[in-house]
């Protein structure tokens, strides 16, 4: 054939689309691309593997055949015999190997992860603790620990962690707080929990009762400190120190008088008042005490609340505090009461010091 003839063949010929897959390229035949007709319809071309699938169709399923390959595996495998086992090990170590000295990169590394997690691992599902591998692990790493051989990594600490001052990602927090979900906490993890949840920034603005109380501090011309906002900074907020002595408490006190009093904006609801008092909510209606039994947001009750409130008050006094309890009622009908109480816990103050 001519090499004009030639190459309008070739052209005419890789215009034509396998019938099954347009996708599909016809296999080559010195240079020259073959097509084969199509066994029912006519006009019809297929590629060779097409063809070959419709001509002769294979016994078994793709899932089939791996199957059979895997099983053929395990029954004949000649690493199952010690001296091929050795033999090919031999082969295969240090510089015969013909990976030597090469890595995989992070695409395949990616891949081969895929391919054994989850569903897909063959021990999906199964414990390892327990089982006789896990138990020879254990034994061969207390020989190697006793011998010295063998010591478990330090967890490094502040700037000596590389991860020091990374911020976690949503997805890790997520991972961690869902694997923690149900687990019990032990009285000191919870007594760190308080006290990092004590020195953090919650507060984006005041209440109206604190907004009420810090007006009669005004009208008294008494020097206070209030707590950080989230968002704002304020000249009069507490100072570092304050902050450690308050968590080590497990509270944020709502003010604070200098050298040691301490004030609380309790609200009559979540703090359970067990007095009759005003509503300063609505018009001031007169409302019963809480009792103890009463259940308050959160699912606590009302005479749980009050013990942790005792509790926090008894410990701020242990420390040095004196401690000024204010009801939300009592701050917006009764205020003269209020003011009281503050200079008495002055008087108290520079007793004291004196």
């Amino acid at each position: 054939m001519k090499p004009k003839d030639k190459k309008k063949y070739i052209k005419q010929r890789e215009k034509i689309k396998c019938y099954n897959n347009p996708k599909h390229k016809p296999y080559l035949r010195n240079e020259y691309p073959q097509w084969m007709n199509h066994p029912t319809i006519e006009g019809a071309k297929l590629c060779g593997r097409c063809y070959q699938k419709l001509t002769h169709p294979p016994k078994f399923t793709p899932k089939e055949r791996t199957r059979r390959r895997s099983a053929q595996l395990r029954n004949n495998n000649p690493m199952k015999t010690p001296e091929i086992a050795k033999k090919i090990s031999k082969q295969q170590k240090g510089k015969k190997n013909s990976f030597y000295g090469k890595h995989h990169t992070s695409k395949t590394k990616k891949i081969q992860s895929k391919k054994v997690s989850g569903s897909k691992n063959a021990r999906f599902g199964q414990k390892r603790a327990g089982t006789k591998p896990a138990k020879k692990q254990s034994r061969k790493m207390k020989k190697l620990f006793k011998t010295g051989k063998w010591a478990p990594p330090k967890q490094l600490k502040g700037k000596a962690n590389p991860k020091f001052g990374v911020p976690r990602t949503a997805t890790t927090i997520s991972k961690i707080s869902a694997a923690n979900k149900g687990k019990p906490k032990k009285r000191a993890h919870k007594a760190k929990l308080a006290i990092a949840a004590a020195k953090q920034k919650f507060k984006k603005g005041d209440n109206a009762n604190e907004k009420r109380l810090e007006e009669l501090l005004k009208k008294i011309k008494v020097p206070y400190l209030v707590q950080s906002l989230k968002d704002k900074k304020r000249k009069n907020e507490f100072t570092a120190e304050l902050m450690e002595k308050f968590a080590s408490c497990k509270t944020k006190p709502d003010f604070f008088i200098r050298p040691n009093i301490v004030i609380f904006a309790d609200s009559d609801y979540y703090h359970a008042n067990p007095e009759p008092h005003q509503d300063p909510y609505h018009n001031g209606r007169w409302l019963d005490g809480h009792k103890a039994s009463k259940i308050l947001r959160g699912g606590i009750t009302a005479g749980a609340k009050r013990k942790k409130d005792t509790r926090i008050r008894n410990c701020l006094k242990d420390s040095g505090f004196i401690v000024v309890s204010l009801w939300d009622s009592d701050i917006t009908f009764n205020q003269k009461d209020c003011k009281r109480k503050i200079r008495a816990a002055i008087k108290q103050s520079k007793t004291s010091k004196s």
